[in-house]
């Protein structure tokens, strides 16, 4: 997968060809951010958008913006059309406080540090941890309110296969466009991608499950000046 690290080549980039990339975090964290104060929410489950935190640390609830939310809700209608009401949205992570957020960095940190091995530099261990969790003293995206992260599932809210577990080591099958996985999975993988980013998402195209909206991740893809959201207070509030 093409990594963008410089803006230049980044605005050289066609809206297309933004959104299958991988904006490097060291450019991300540049960006602009205005903050619109919008409010938190904890998502309500439905009969199509499921709400069911992976870490038990959250307290039973997964809080996102308002506007995030309400996108959620679309996503997940078009998720049950598309799927011939099969399929519903479920959500298993959305704003990740602080310490959260440190204790996944440190676990991805040092497996990439054991596969890198002892003549990998501290500045390459950092890129590559920060392909697949974000820097907690940079603006994560979780940290913002903006970010989830979902899978299609049953209309119980079970989750289904998508050729990898968010929670899986196995890099090659993380990818959105991973040819690695079998087709039934691409094409529940597609599925997902068209709702959430039919609904304004973008996706993070190293991890199937990751979509956020206002944060600077979807600022640079979308070609918006500035991210709508910073950071929010440990407690969830604006």
């Amino acid at each position: 997968m093409k990594e963008v690290r410089d803006r230049t080549e980044l605005a050289a980039l066609s809206a297309e060809e933004r959104t299958r990339v991988y904006i490097a975090e060291s450019l991300a964290v540049q960006h602009p951010v205005t903050d619109n104060q919008e409010a938190m929410v904890t998502i309500e489950e439905s009969a199509t958008l499921f709400s069911r935190p992976d870490d038990s640390s959250y307290g039973g609830k997964i809080l996102v913006r308002e506007q995030v939310l309400q996108r959620l809700q679309t996503a997940a209608k078009i998720i049950y059309e598309q799927s011939k009401q099969t399929y519903g949205l479920l959500v298993v992570d959305g704003f990740r406080p602080y310490a959260v957020q440190q204790r996944y960095f440190k676990e991805v940190e040092e497996e990439v540090r054991a596969r890198l091995g002892s003549a990998a530099n501290d500045k390459d261990v950092w890129y590559e941890t920060t392909k697949w969790v974000a820097d907690p003293d940079g603006l994560p995206p979780h940290s913002t309110g903006g970010a989830v992260d979902c899978t299609l599932c049953t209309l119980d809210g079970t989750s289904v296969l998508m050729g990898s577990h968010w929670s899986g080591s196995d890099e090659r099958l993380h990818p959105t466009w991973s040819s690695e996985v079998e087709v039934v999975f691409q094409e529940r993988r597609v599925c997902l991608y068209d709702a959430m980013t039919g609904a304004g998402f973008v996706n993070l195209p190293t991890e199937w499950w990751h979509y956020s909206f206002g944060d600077q991740y979807w600022a640079l893809v979308t070609g918006n000046d500035h991210a709508l959201y910073g950071r929010v207070a440990e407690s969830g509030k604006i």
